[in-house]
């Protein structure tokens, strides 16, 4: 059998259980977030201030080109005990390696049956033999299944799954990106924070939110401005830039043809509206320049409610002696992640990069969002023991054909989640999409075949040119907890929906019943 990364006896028994209560709830998706907190399994530079929290804002999701299916029959669960109707919640004080009736859990599935099982899915013509998979067994950390797992290689936006562990590790899930406004004497500065999705609808009366992320309004913002000028007797004033929390390297060569010029991914900048799409459209065409748009639309409303801009505005940082006039805040850095993770969006990825950069001190460019997280993966593989070897990111969002990941360690990491990752990170890994109910995963496993996985499979998704991938948590037939890899690469890019479909049913492959 592989090898894998050890626990002792008390880890051991807290993944237990926490793997336990997360079975179930991937057997019943609409239990999952109540049973796993019974049991606990789940718990800079950049301009943040600490508000009242609220409570995430999450309506129906949608996947990034995808329409969501119609809501399916779930099973009613206990609201006394988060479990399933008519069956009892886990017991911390029980044995965490029996099941209900009390006998110990024994695998009725081996590694070897699981491989032989997912390796049909390199028949596969579009497949034709290039798959590679890693299954790791969630409360021993044991390789129980694998493909040429050890082989880094392009992840695709399961790339994004580092990006946001390492955000998690390193920023308050509870924190948020401040924008504001400054005021010297006659000059009016907007500072940006990092928000990239302010948008120009009004949250006066009623937040806005769009693609389950509740937005800060860039609108709300000049007319608290202008109200206040005008309290001060100011109506005209020079108007200011400073959208240096992130430095001016807006693009990664390292995207190539799927940077901005192809609508994936809009320039990287401290401030922007609706994150730099011109069209609404997650993947329509992008704003060259989305600091200088959003000053745009600031100084429109300035102007609307009063306040007279002379001359043209430019770039300068704010005095430090510049008295705050008016702030609105993004969601917290939780709904960003979740925002990321449901949509795949390229562009709240690298926003997150930089985050994570600036907030080890590094700085806010292309190359510091890079390093940071390629240092903070490597540091928590090398803590835990996973296996990160030939681990190389090239970007915070897979649009690079030049980042590698090992199979091995996405399974890892998310096996590693359900226990004894900190809450924060195993927080993220609950803010992946289910399978067959939302985000990029809405219309996955479709086919008859493999129907049986839908509401079982939880995890990110991948698409690039020549790969797609799949990494997430599910259930055995046999009752076990697995964190998994499976990347299906080498083909078309003419092919891509019949290589989506392969990784479905590699996955379906995982967990059915073998004999």
């Amino acid at each position: 059998m592989p090898d894998g990364f050890a626990f002792d006896g008390r880890q051991r028994m807290k993944r237990s259980v926490r793997a336990a209560a997360l079975g179930l709830c991937l057997a019943v998706p609409v239990g999952f977030y109540a049973l796993a907190d019974a049991v606990d399994a789940l718990p800079g530079v950049i301009t943040i201030d600490r508000a009242a929290g609220h409570p995430p804002v999450n309506p129906p999701a949608a996947a990034e080109t995808m329409t969501p299916p119609a809501p399916k029959a779930l099973a009613p669960v206990d609201p006394s005990s988060g479990a399933p109707a008519g069956q009892s919640s886990a017991d911390p004080d029980a044995d965490p390696s029996a099941d209900a009736s009390g006998d110990a859990v024994q695998p009725t599935v081996s590694g070897d049956q699981i491989t032989a099982a997912m390796m049909r899915a390199a028949e596969i013509p579009v497949v034709n033999n290039h798959l590679a998979f890693s299954v790791v067994d969630a409360r021993t950390g044991e390789t129980i299944a694998e493909h040429d797992g050890d082989t880094a290689r392009v992840p695709a936006s399961t790339m994004k799954l580092l990006t946001s562990v390492a955000a998690a590790r390193h920023i308050d899930l509870d924190s948020r990106l401040t924008t504001s406004t400054h005021l010297k004497g006659g000059d009016l500065f907007l500072r940006g924070g990092g928000d990239m999705m302010l948008t120009t609808e009004s949250a006066a009366s009623k937040p806005v939110v769009k693609e389950d992320l509740s937005r800060a309004s860039i609108t709300d913002l000049a007319r608290a401005t202008a109200d206040d000028l005008k309290k001060q007797g100011v109506t005209s004033v020079a108007l200011h830039l400073d959208d240096t929390a992130f430095a001016d390297d807006p693009v990664n060569p390292a995207w190539g043809s799927n940077g901005p010029s192809g609508g994936w991914v809009a320039p990287i900048t401290a401030i922007a509206v609706d994150g730099g799409r011109l069209d609404g459209e997650p993947y329509g065409p992008k704003s060259t320049n989305p600091s200088e748009d959003a000053l745009t639309a600031f100084r429109a409303e300035l102007e609307k409610n009063g306040i007279t801009v002379t001359g043209e505005p430019n770039r300068a940082a704010v005095p430090k002696d510049a008295a705050e006039i008016a702030q609105v805040q993004s969601a917290p850095v939780r709904d960003l992640i979740h925002h990321t993770l449901i949509h795949s969006d390229n562009t709240t990825a690298e926003v997150l990069g930089r985050l994570v950069a600036a907030e080890q001190g590094k700085p806010a460019t292309v190359a510091g969002a890079r390093d940071a997280v390629q240092e903070d993966i490597t540091l928590l593989a090398r803590d835990e023991g996973l296996h990160a070897d030939g681990l190389r990111i090239a970007d915070n969002s897979g649009l690079s054909a030049d980042n590698r990941i090992p199979p091995r360690l996405l399974a890892e990491l998310n096996a590693w989640s359900t226990g004894e990752a900190p809450d924060p990170v195993r927080e993220v890994f609950t803010l992946v999409p289910i399978s067959g109910l939302e985000g990029t995963l809405a219309d996955r496993f479709e086919a008859s075949s493999v129907t049986d996985a839908r509401g079982i499979v939880r995890g990110k998704t991948g698409y690039l040119a020549g790969t797609s991938s799949l990494t997430g948590v599910t259930t055995l037939a046999d009752g076990r907890v697995v964190g998994f890899s499976i990347v299906v690469y080498g083909f078309d890019g003419a092919d891509a929906d019949a290589a989506r479909a392969a990784v479905d049913t590699t996955a379906a492959l995982m967990i059915r019943e073998q004999s």
